[in-house]
């Protein structure tokens, strides 16, 4: 499991995922924690405990406020990194993400298309937005490339059906005038 570069946790399982994330953080490697909460839910307490042993957190709308109790994403993901974590990303559906690091915060907005199918949208930006951090790409095109496959994915019917391919994404995304470091 430790030759890859990162571990991506959906936070079920908590004691394994805590030892899983303990072998990757020894091997050197990344740990990315994917969740998502019901709004105004608490976050249960293995989600906290968990995160101690996160560096990157992809999460749906709300978590962040969940986390911090700040009202605005602005103030919320910047709070949330104050937690231990490198890299921050909440997600709006149709609204798009916002994305913060040490060194910075966007919003990148969702793609415009006809919407046949959303099921597993959610899990393909979260693979999406890895892919392009294991091809090294900075903030921008990462956030970017995990929108457009997203973006794909809701214009096709089928959760894995559905699913773009690179080569796919990368035209979207150059029909559009976006260019990522493929």
């Amino acid at each position: 499991m430790t030759s890859a570069e990162f571990l991506h946790l959906d936070g079920f399982y908590p004691d394994s995922a805590i030892a899983a994330a303990r072998w990757m953080h020894e091997a050197g490697k990344r740990v990315c924690l994917d969740y998502h909460r019901t709004e105004g839910s608490a976050i249960p307490a293995h989600i906290i405990e968990l995160l101690e042993h996160v560096d990157i957190l992809v999460c749906g709308a709300e978590v962040c406020r969940g986390l911090t109790g700040e009202e605005d994403i602005l103030n919320a993901g910047p709070a949330a990194l104050e937690m231990g974590l490198d890299l921050v990303v909440e997600t709006y559906g149709a609204e798009g993400s916002y994305s913060f690091s040490g060194d910075e915060q966007l919003h990148t907005p969702a793609f415009a298309v006809d919407v046949l199918d959303t099921t597993g949208a959610g899990d393909v930006f979260h693979g999406a937005y890895l892919v392009g951090m294991l091809r090294g790409f900075d903030l921008r095109p990462c956030a970017d490339f995990a929108a457009a496959a997203a973006a794909l994915k809701c214009s096709k019917l089928g959760g894995r059906r559905g699913i773009p391919s690179l080569g796919e994404t990368v035209r979207f995304l150059q029909e559009r005038g976006v260019d990522v470091p493929v």
